[in-house]
């Protein structure tokens, strides 16, 4: 009877060997290619739900080992099973043959890098905030002395406001510095109160290493008030827009 298949990514038939880790469930990831396309894949008996912190691990370690051997891999969202080799060639490899060629080739020999930037020390920050600004420290007085409700909420609300101040600029200086040298970017909006900005971007290969040299560059000029963290290269997932169905659904 044929296997159900996990399916991790996208990639070219034609391209160098892969040598892939053990995948989901333990599995032997391989490459099935149908016409110009390979998908990434291993065989899923579907005796335990996927979603286990080691599958979640599985899957990104198998496309970022596709990545060290290829010049580009479209994932594949995590937890997408079909059926068998047919339905996954009856239901993505040949209907959207012509979307995946087209996305190979516009993402070619590009990767994602994700950069996060924190406060190591937000209350520090906060101190400074106040102590910097003149109407911020007649606030913090007068809530102290007067111990009132009404000064308190107003010096937390007007310290957010400078919070959110401070933060702006510094994802600004994070775009000025290396937005330049990427393709494309992405920005996430709602942040934890610890992160001043969170960024993937999308970085031509032979430019790499120019970008991680300006990013380690910016890091020594900040480190006194922003930690910089760098991961990558990955596959570009802020960036590839098609999606397949959950898992299950075939």
């Amino acid at each position: 009877m044929p296997a159900p298949l996990y399916v991790y990514g996208i990639v070219e038939a034609e391209g160098p060997a892969l040598e892939l880790p053990e995948g989901v469930a333990r599995a032997t990831p391989s490459v099935h290619v149908r016409g110009r396309i390979g998908a990434i894949v291993s065989r899923f008996a579907g005796g335990e739900p996927v979603g286990r912190p080691t599958d979640v691990k599985a899957h990104e370690q198998v496309l970022r080992a596709v990545l060290e051997g290829r010049n580009t891999v479209l994932p594949v969202r995590f937890g997408s099973v079909h059926a068998d080799a047919a339905a996954l060639e009856r239901d993505l490899l040949e209907p959207r043959a012509a979307e995946l060629e087209r996305l190979l080739a516009e993402f070619a020999d590009a990767v994602e890098l994700e950069l996060r930037v924190l406060y190591p020390d937000i209350d520090t920050l906060l101190r400074e905030l106040v102590d910097g600004d003149p109407r911020l420290a007649r606030l913090s007085r007068r809530a102290r002395e007067s111990g009132s409700y009404h000064a308190q909420i107003e010096l937390g609300e007007a310290t957010v406001a400078a919070f959110e101040e401070r933060r702006a600029a510094d994802r600004a200086l994070v775009r000025e510095r290396l937005t330049p040298l990427v393709r494309d970017w992405r920005e996430r909006d709602e942040l934890p109160e610890r992160v001043a900005g969170q960024f993937a971007f999308l970085v031509e290969r032979p430019r790499l290493s120019e970008f991680e040299e300006t990013a380690e560059t910016l890091a020594e000029e900040v480190h006194e008030r922003l930690r910089l963290r760098l991961l990558g290269p990955l596959p570009p997932y802020h960036f590839v827009s098609f999606e397949l169905e959950p898992a299950g659904a075939r």
